[in-house]
């Protein structure tokens, strides 16, 4: 029987307030202070990460490389940004994965970009766009899923978001 009420229900992977709360919360009593005092041995009093935002259009562009690839999925990695990428440095990072089936369906490999076929093409394509457009003649190519914008440095203000104080 369809739904007739106007608005969806809840997807299935909703876990609710409660739990978001409380895993932020668990990380950053357990896990952010010992991180950020790792951290900063190396630099001045620096924080690790508490999150990382992404763009709706971030993620549309992301999705159409999921169709194009033929993806099934993602795996998200942890990483750590290098002693000389700006602010960020050290800070811990996500690096999202696009994912392929294989072996029935049963296990899911990552797809490397630069292993496909099609990659040389596609990349002459993005270097002539950017050749066009001279904001990005000095920046490199970007070989991952990394445009997120880690907290800190770039944290939403105070009251505005799970584990903002």
């Amino acid at each position: 029987m369809l739904n007739k009420s106007p608005h969806p229900p809840l997807p299935e992977i909703f876990i609710g307030k409660e739990t978001i709360s409380r895993r932020i919360r668990n990380y950053l009593q357990n896990k952010h202070a010992l991180l950020s005092e790792g951290l900063s041995k190396k630099d001045d009093a620096r924080q690790e990460t508490k999150s990382i935002w992404y763009s709706k259009e971030h993620l549309r562009t992301w999705l159409a490389e999921m169709d194009l690839m033929d993806a099934d999925g993602m795996r998200v990695y942890l990483g750590a940004y290098g002693d000389d990428e700006g602010p960020a440095s050290g800070q811990i990072c996500l690096l999202m994965v696009l994912t392929r089936a294989f072996m029935d369906g049963n296990f899911h490999k990552d797809i490397i970009l630069e292993d496909e076929p099609e990659f040389e093409v596609r990349k002459q394509s993005l270097e002539a766009k950017r050749a066009g457009n001279e904001i990005f003649t000095d920046m490199p190519i970007l070989r991952e899923y990394n445009y997120g914008s880690p907290c800190p440095p770039i944290c939403p203000p105070p009251g505005t978001g799970f584990g903002q104080e």
